[in-house]
């Protein structure tokens, strides 16, 4: 059976030829005004200021990088509007495949050139493991008989924009980061805490940013999660 075509808001399929786009979804809003009466009562409304913020998933099809995929840019234009990615999900496992998740908004059909992120580059295999990406350097951190089970990565900027009557007129995106969530497996039920914090303190380093917590549920060995940080700097075209 062949079901109907999705809509990649943001091209990465096209643009990486290795992701493969799973689903889409538009999420439509708008805002509303209401107009009111001597008694309060509502006596005319007003939709305005409509906009999307989509959302796409994709799978690998074969080892992928998305190195110099543009954060903050018009990236693409469906039914004459344009689109630009916020934030980028890489999510990894052991004996699940790893998937990207991508949102951000629609956007005017010109951005500017000193105001976007660009995506670091990092292989991703398209095999079903926890994968140590960006450089977070943890997989030979884990510690003795501990084994890194997920590995979750986030790519992510605040989209900001000057709006006149709801309508965006101009939009940037700042704060710049990347979150990798990991979670630990421990093989042995004495097994202790990993104590990796991190490559350094710069900002572009990673950095511990929610400590090593461990969690022994019902019926199974204990497993630590940790959360590090680090920062990202706008590019710059022409630079």
């Amino acid at each position: 059976m062949s079901f109907t075509s999705k809509p990649d808001y943001f091209g990465l399929e096209a643009e990486t030829g290795t992701l493969k786009l799973q689903s889409s979804d538009e999420n439509k809003s708008a805002q509303e005004y209401d107009a009111q009466n001597e008694k309060g009562d509502v006596v005319t409304t007003v939709m305005f200021g409509q906009t999307a913020s989509p959302t796409c998933t994709y799978v690998l099809a074969s080892n992928t990088t998305l190195n110099g995929v543009e954060m903050g840019q018009p990236n693409v234009s469906i039914g004459g509007n344009y689109y630009t990615i916020g934030n980028i999900t890489v999510n990894t496992a052991a004996a699940q495949p790893p998937t990207v998740v991508v949102t951000g908004m629609m956007v005017p059909s010109t951005g500017n050139p000193d105001c976007y992120y660009s995506a670091p580059g990092t292989e991703i295999k398209v095999c079903h493991h926890a994968q140590d990406l960006f450089g977070l350097g943890i997989s030979s951190q884990c510690g003795a008989n501990n084994y890194l089970t997920q590995a979750n990565y986030t790519i992510e900027g605040g989209l900001t924009t000057a709006t006149v009557d709801g309508e965006v007129v101009a939009y940037d995106i700042t704060g710049g980061k990347i979150t990798a969530n990991v979670t630990v497996q421990a093989a042995v039920s004495n097994a202790t805490a990993p104590t990796y914090s991190g490559t350094g303190t710069a900002v572009s380093d990673w950095k511990l940013t929610s400590p090593w917590t461990r969690s022994d549920p019902d019926a199974a060995l204990p497993t630590f999660t940790a959360t590090f940080t680090k920062g990202m700097v706008h590019a710059t075209q022409g630079s």
